[in-house]
């Protein structure tokens, strides 16, 4: 199959969270099963800086034939996901005939309203993956933009799309909310590819870089510093943590999505600057020894469609408590960590009983890395994915 994955961020702008890193490990995944997959995508890269690569022209990228548009702004794809990639529609409209599939990745973007209306025009079948995005957000004014953008764009974009693909039951709950058939839903999660966990760095080093002591158990956080990350909730338990353990810290690791600087004004009120270290984005290697390291994996999030962080923590061997909205019952089928409410006692608890009992953390996280390996293998994943290609084109080897 000839595939068209459209994505307004991708590969190596990790800062733009789960989906980048799961767009381009599918691709990775589908172009070793023999297909030759092209990615449309945009020159975002993070809040202050653009990728610094070859931009509006076909670029190799690990197999993935992609081409990065350049954004009229970086300040608008960034701050506002305002993604407007000059030269995209002229583009499109020249090549779209020479794909069997296009996949339109998030909802809310320029992309997929120029690419679906030259999927109808050419009659190409596509896919949509919102990600957790088909629902308006509350926030004050980007609300009123989102309802905007579904009056306009939105229902048709979901109606003429051949499936669309949730990644839980809840968000498969949102589709339908949204108005699309039950008959178009695929429930296809989010994968992993183990070969990235196959060699870990040594236990150890993560503490070494970061003159954390041997003998300090670390809670280790993974994602957007942002309000929806409920981070002042797990600031609130860790403060009481600390009063009863010397031996803590804190670690956040993610960017900046403007909630930093209340954070930081919460650690210092609550006096305990010492015991949190905030290293903002990592990635590769240096990501994976703060897992390895990490005695307890935290997602304390007040709305989570898919954590991606939850499965690289269990892919990583470590135990994971995370809020039930995480929405992974998987983590309770295989007691891979811990689900629990949004209340400071639950969670405290929660943490508690890893941080104290070295025997259990081991196990629940030998739980946690079966888990990834049986539900969220890239190799596994990347199969269903295929399968509901080849359904809606009809096609069959």
């Amino acid at each position: 199959m000839k595939i068209l994955q459209v994505v307004p961020y991708f590969f190596p702008a990790w800062s733009y969270g789960g989906p980048v890193k799961v767009v381009y490990e599918i691709s990775k995944e589908l172009v070793t099963k023999g297909h030759g997959v092209t990615v449309y995508t945009t020159d975002a890269y993070n809040k202050n800086l653009r990728f610094s690569g070859k931009t509006n022209e076909i670029v190799d990228v690990s197999g993935i034939k992609v081409c990065y548009f350049k954004n009229v702004s970086n300040y608008l794809a960034y701050d506002l996901n305002g993604y407007l990639p000059i030269g995209f529609r002229k583009v499109v409209r020249q090549n779209l005939k020479d794909f069997d599939i296009v996949h339109l990745h998030d909802y809310y973007t320029y992309q997929n309203v120029i690419t679906a209306k030259y999927c109808r025009k050419y009659n190409i079948p596509y896919v949509l993956s919102a990600h957790g995005s088909v629902l308006p957000s509350k926030e004050r004014g980007r609300g009123i933009l989102k309802k905007t953008f579904i009056h306009f764009f939105g229902h048709s974009i979901l109606k003429d799309a051949r499936m669309v693909i949730a990644l839980t039951q809840i968000e498969k709950k949102q589709y339908i909310e949204a108005g699309v058939a039950r008959s178009k839903i695929r429930i296809i999660p989010n994968a992993v590819s183990l070969s990235e966990f196959k060699d870990l760095p040594k236990r150890g080093t993560f503490k070494q870089k970061y003159s954390i002591r041997s003998d300090e158990k670390i809670v280790l956080f993974v994602g957007r510093i942002h309000k929806i990350k409920g981070l002042g909730l797990l600031l609130k338990v860790f403060s009481s943590l600390a009063k009863d353990m010397n031996n803590i810290k804190l670690v956040i690791v993610g960017p900046d999505s403007g909630d930093l600087s209340r954070v930081e004004r919460l650690v210092a009120s609550k006096k305990i600057e010492e015991k949190v270290l905030i290293t903002g984005l990592l990635s590769g290697r240096e990501k994976l020894s703060a897992y390895v390291d990490a005695d307890v994996f935290v997602l304390s999030s007040y709305s989570e469609v898919f954590g991606m962080s939850i499965l690289e923590a269990c892919a990583a061997g470590t135990p994971v408590v995370i809020t039930s909205l995480g929405n992974l019952p998987e983590i309770a089928e295989y007691k891979a960590g811990l689900l629990v409410h949004s209340d400071e006692n639950k969670l405290y608890e929660a943490i508690l009983q890893f941080l104290r009992n070295d025997e259990l953390a081991r196990t629940v996280g030998e739980n946690g890395r079966r888990m990834v390996e049986d539900k969220f293998a890239s190799d596994k994943v990347t199969e269903q994915l295929e399968k509901c290609y080849e359904d809606v084109i009809g096609f069959r080897k």
